[in-house]
């Protein structure tokens, strides 16, 4: 590549070849012609450097204010990062320690109800074919600790509380009194028992509560859901088999063998598919219309403005005989119902 410098000196020789041609006797000598045309190439050469050098400059002057955006940009990027991550460490432990631990589901389609030849069996256990999508549920009933958080948060007085009390058992009847709330069942509770005393309107309250603290949609689980994670892949009246057995579940003085007179603090038994008490303990609402034939109802969710329905209950309780701890059983109770052997556990769609 031929130079700047070269096609300047080239300029200057043919520049002077041409004076010397052309010009008069009389006209500037060679050599005065050699250090004028010398002078014009140095003052060319320092036009160009200083051509070069102003670029430069303007170069830098573009580059430096890219150069601290960027920087700035990198450095929102990572406290961007940083945050999200602190949030969603944040959400996991409300999540763990306002919902407690969730398990996964996964769906299939199963026999929902029992079969005519099941002992014990009611008439409204109609088997027929449901087929579930993957969902998650509590492995705990919610405990007396976790809803007593949702109260000292949010100021909730259950329906017991602001209205006539709970229904309770004095040892020989079913009796309503004041004296019944989830605070005070009648009987002595432990912080790890599953609440009781609650109605479906104040499970449905704390859910609220607890979507919006963990940033998560939680809900109460349908039958369908309900019976298919409780049956935990098997076909017997109970996910161990067809008897009742020894200390499997916590039913009605000596009827399931449990050594608990009334509730038994979560986790006191064996885990099925993961999950405790889904038999015994306390019955459990569910999110379904009672429907003495289904009628599919039981894979639907009732709102809050549809409350005037009955609602699904499993599970039995610790105040009701083995037979109403199986996979099959239900039962079905207004919104505003409670008992001193009612609560729930949670669930989420996936």
């Amino acid at each position: 590549m031929i130079s700047q410098r070269n096609v300047i000196r080239s300029l200057a020789i043919i520049l002077l070849a041409l004076t010397l041609f052309s010009a008069p006797a009389s006209a500037k000598t060679l050599q005065e012609l050699e250090q004028e045309a010398l002078k014009q190439e140095q003052q060319s050469l320092k036009k160009i450097i200083k051509s070069n050098k102003s670029n430069k400059s303007n170069k830098k002057k573009i580059i430096k204010p890219r150069k601290k955006k960027s920087w700035r940009a990198r450095a929102r990027k990572i406290l961007l990062e940083n945050k999200i991550q602190q949030t969603s460490q944040q959400l996991a432990f409300l999540q763990k320690e306002l919902a407690g631990e969730m398990i996964t589901i996964k769906g299939s389609c199963f026999q929902l109800g029992s079969p005519e030849t099941e002992k014990d069996r009611d008439m409204d256990e109609k088997q027929h074919l449901v087929c579930m999508n993957d969902f998650e549920i509590g492995r705990h009933e919610i405990t007396k600790a976790k809803f007593s958080a949702f109260v000292s948060a949010s100021h909730y007085l259950t329906e017991a509380e602001k209205n006539d009390g709970c229904n309770g058992w004095d040892g020989r009847s079913w009796k309503k009194d004041k004296q019944y709330s989830w605070r005070n069942p009648g009987f002595v509770q432990t912080d790890a028992d599953p609440v009781t005393c609650v109605s479906w309107n104040d499970a449905a309250a704390y859910l609220h509560w607890l979507s919006e603290q963990t940033g998560q949609k939680y809900r109460l689980p349908t039958e369908a859901e309900w019976e298919y994670a409780a049956r935990a892949n098997t076909t017997t009246r109970y996910p161990w088999g067809d008897e009742i057995e020894t200390n499997r579940s916590n039913c009605y003085k000596d009827s399931c063998e449990d050594n608990y007179l009334y509730t038994a603090p979560v986790g006191s038994f064996n885990a099925y598919n993961g999950l405790f008490d889904m038999h015994g303990n306390v019955w459990e609402w569910t999110c379904s219309e009672y429907d003495y034939n289904y009628n599919d109802k039981d894979q639907q969710c009732l709102t809050e403005n549809h409350v005037n329905k009955s609602i699904v209950v499993r599970g039995g309780s610790w105040l009701d005989l083995q037979e109403k701890s199986r996979s099959a059983s239900r039962d079905g109770w207004d919104a505003s119902d409670r008992g001193l052997n009612l609560g729930f556990r949670i669930a989420r769609s996936l």
